[in-house]
């Protein structure tokens, strides 16, 4: 059943007890702030679209995604995609992709560009088509849903490698001599619900190395071989923006640009006196049964939608 709110609300000094989630507007500005995409089960305007991986009867098609422009470089014999991802675990999106493009993410299909998708709640598969041919490789157990994680692919002309969190987490030489299908990468999102931020696309491909060296940092956007760079900034045209030389500028179809929230104090915000919750909506993620969410004096206006 779909649930959606609109909160304007004001609210009185109240009396916190150790064990409640504490919603403080003003903490915001003990926080820096980091944005991500958010994708969820309803458009723009609200309407429910639906969270079916396949064609179900309508409202079914998940329609939050991430287009990305016709400009973005053809990826060759050597490349790396990667980004940071938070997947919400449902039990009819077994197959989701999170960079690749609108091909059905639960096929091996020969046409797609370099890809990588995430299947139920541990694999990750991942891999190109070459026009004439689908290479994918299926890696169990390197994930779990509903938490942060890094996710990288590269390839050299000759071995495939997939990273988690920095850490080599598969490696193949099935596809060696191959060449990606030339396809641009076109899709960021797809069937897919939760969150993705720092998308990096490469035309080169890189080592361990230097992928855990800037995988919980931003890049400058001049580094050699990076084509495309989304830290899910948006200009004033509403469009996501390159960070990269390439200006590939992207266009958001009815996801939401939402921000992380860290200090010196607090890796991100646990609902305690100390890391507050500044908004809401971050605090009825993680609420769980049971759980008090105490909102302390102000003025809270959120659109909140929820299924």
């Amino acid at each position: 059943m779909k649930k959606s709110f609109f909160i304007t609300l004001l609210f009185s000094p109240i009396l916190l007890i150790a064990d409640d989630l504490i919603v403080d507007k003003n903490s915001i500005n003990q926080y820096e702030q980091d944005n991500y995409v958010y994708f969820d089960s309803f458009n723009f305007h609200g309407e429910y679209q639906g969270n079916h991986a396949n064609n179900p009867p309508a409202p079914s098609i998940i329609s939050d995604r991430i287009n990305l422009p016709e400009t973005i470089p053809i990826l060759g014999n050597q490349f790396t995609i990667e980004a940071m991802v938070y997947s919400k675990a449902h039990p009819l999106l077994p197959h989701r992709t999170i960079i690749g493009n609108d091909i059905n993410p639960a096929s091996n299909d020969q046409s797609r560009p370099p890809t990588i998708t995430f299947h139920s709640d541990h694999q990750i598969n991942y891999g190109f088509g070459t026009g004439n041919e689908g290479f994918r490789i299926r890696v169990n157990n390197v994930r779990v849903d509903n938490e942060w994680i890094h996710v990288a692919f590269s390839f050299d002309g000759t071995t495939c490698k997939l990273f988690v969190n920095g850490e080599l987490a598969n490696s193949t030489d099935q596809a060696a001599g191959l060449i990606p299908n030339p396809v641009p990468i076109s899709i960021i999102g797809s069937k897919f619900l939760g969150k993705i931020d720092e998308v990096r696309i490469w035309n080169l491909a890189r080592s361990q190395t230097a992928i855990q060296s800037t995988m919980n940092g931003a890049l400058s956007g001049d580094e050699t071989g990076l084509v495309a760079y989304y830290p899910m900034d948006v200009n004033e045209n509403w469009m996501l923006i390159d960070h990269s030389v390439n200006d590939n500028h992207a266009s958001i179809v009815d996801a939401e640009i939402l921000q992380r929230y860290s200090s010196q104090n607090c890796e991100s915000p646990n609902g305690s006196s100390l890391c507050p919750y500044p908004k809401i909506r971050d605090a009825l993620e993680v609420a769980e049964g049971g759980d008090n969410i105490l909102v302390k004096e102000g003025r809270y206006s959120e659109v909140l939608f929820d299924e």
